[in-house]
């Protein structure tokens, strides 16, 4: 989970499993997560993320590019 505030702070959350659905007819899994969060908290967006590797970091940044490499339209 990423918690994005209202003022530009980017909080991560670790998934937590609430439920694991193992279907052996249908071969199928299904996973419920839940997050229980105070609504006091200004929240701007809250993004569910999943990520295969549990190795990789919860935030990526973008490579930084100079203006002068962006091409905008040809």
């Amino acid at each position: 989970m990423l918690l994005r505030m209202t003022n530009g702070v980017m909080l991560p959350l670790p998934m937590l499993t609430d439920r694991l659905r193992i279907d052996t007819d249908a071969m199928t899994l299904s996973m419920t997560h839940r997050i229980s969060l105070p609504s006091s908290l200004d929240i701007r967006v809250l993004e569910a993320r999943f990520e295969t590797n549990p190795d990789a970091p919860i935030i990526r940044r973008a490579p930084h590019r100079s203006r002068e490499h962006v091409c905008y339209g040809r």
